[in-house]
């Protein structure tokens, strides 16, 4: 049985290009991946105002909290048994070169990853659906 007498249907960001959701004509509405299917934390920056729409069905009537929330993409490190050294040869090489840069480029290059990686573009993280 799901934790806390909850299954989630889903998750969607709807964003607005102002703070006014009613006033925005935007028909687009992303789904989010869920993190246990890509073992990554999906994690979103915006400029923009983004409503967070979740659906969950209560399938159970269990009190509240019987069972602590954990975020899924700690779940399966704390269920591996050894951690070692899961970063490959390359990740490893580009971590060492990162490290040498100076800070301000090392900043850049950080904020360049960010805006690629947690913006709503990222096909791994989100799904754009059309209203």
């Amino acid at each position: 049985m799901p934790d806390n007498g909850f299954k989630l249907n889903g998750i969607m960001f709807y964003p607005a290009r102002t703070a006014d959701y009613g006033a925005t004509s935007n028909r687009v509405v992303y789904e989010v991946t869920d993190p246990s299917d890509i073992k990554d934390r999906v994690q979103l920056i915006s400029k923009w105002p983004v409503l967070m729409m979740v659906e969950a069905t209560k399938i159970a009537e269990v009190p509240i909290f019987a069972t602590a929330p954990l975020q899924s993409d700690y779940v399966d490190l704390w269920h591996t048994s050894s951690l070692g050294n899961r970063s490959s040869g390359m990740k490893r090489l580009a971590r060492q070169l990162y490290d040498r840069m100076p800070r301000a480029v090392r900043l850049r290059v950080m904020a360049v990853y960010c805006r690629r990686s947690y913006s709503l573009s990222n096909p791994r993280f989100y799904t754009r659906l059309r209203l």
